[in-house]
């Protein structure tokens, strides 16, 4: 970082209905837009947040019903999900050779991501 620089180095990679509710399948959101309190924290500690993208998004779009969390045992969706995880190494890399550190990773609970 340069000399006079503010940003303090330090990144969260975070799931993306946490930050983003509306990526929800309908009937599962449990707040209104974000979760507020946790992005509060996050502010507060004065840390970069890396949205991860939404995988079922990725596959399925923005309507979609609920899925079992074995239909999504398939090749087909192993790869994309493979696919998807390299593109976000590549660009977490980049934050990592320029000095600066992921500190965190959040995920939310039933979430693929």
């Amino acid at each position: 970082m340069v000399a006079g620089d503010l940003r303090s180095g330090k990144i969260v990679v975070v799931s993306h209905c946490l930050l983003n509710v509306h990526s929800l399948e309908d009937g599962l959101a449990e707040y209104r837009g974000c979760e507020e309190e946790f992005l509060r924290t996050l502010i507060e500690e004065g840390v970069g947040i890396f949205q991860l993208p939404c995988p079922e998004m990725e596959i399925s779009h923005i309507s979609r019903a609920p899925l079992p969390k074995d239909s999504y045992d398939n090749p087909l969706i192993r790869e994309r999900y493979r696919e998807l995880a390299g593109r976000i190494v590549s660009r977490l890399k980049q934050f990592a050779e320029k000095g600066y550190k992921i500190v965190a990773v959040i995920g939310a609970e039933a979430s693929p991501t």
